[in-house]
């Protein structure tokens, strides 16, 4: 068997082209349909803020709406868990990421803290 090499960033383009596309599409067919991709950051750590950056520009670019949820360092566990909760049950947000590594002063088990899009938004 012979490795292939292949381009991260060229699929990444496809697969970015493609969903624009649908969102394009189905806009058109429903002009009030919107996606929202929230962006857990704790904290205020410069790179992730650049990060942040990249995927709310990325997600404007397809159509999108990346919106930044920013949290204390300050925050606890179950005050994290609990606003990835409150976004979880809120029908605007299609999608959760939680920006890492946190930023915070308390122990959080990032374990406990997952990215998730929910299967039925998804296209």
């Amino acid at each position: 068997m012979v490795a292939k090499l292949i381009s991260g960033t060229e699929i990444s383009k496809q697969v970015l082209d493609e969903v624009a596309e649908q969102l394009k599409l189905t806009k058109s067919n429903c002009p009030s349909f919107s996606v929202v991709l929230a962006i857990v950051q704790v904290g205020n750590r410069p790179d992730s803020n650049v990060y942040i950056g990249a995927k709310i520009k990325k997600a404007a670019e397809i159509g999108a709406e990346g919106r930044l949820v920013k949290l204390p360092d300050t925050i606890t566990q179950p005050e994290l868990e609990a606003e990835v909760e409150k976004l979880n049950v809120d029908d605007d947000v299609d999608g959760i990421i939680v920006q890492l590594p946190l930023d915070c002063r308390n122990t959080i088990d990032v374990d406990g803290v997952i990215d998730r899009i929910h299967p039925i938004k998804v296209f």
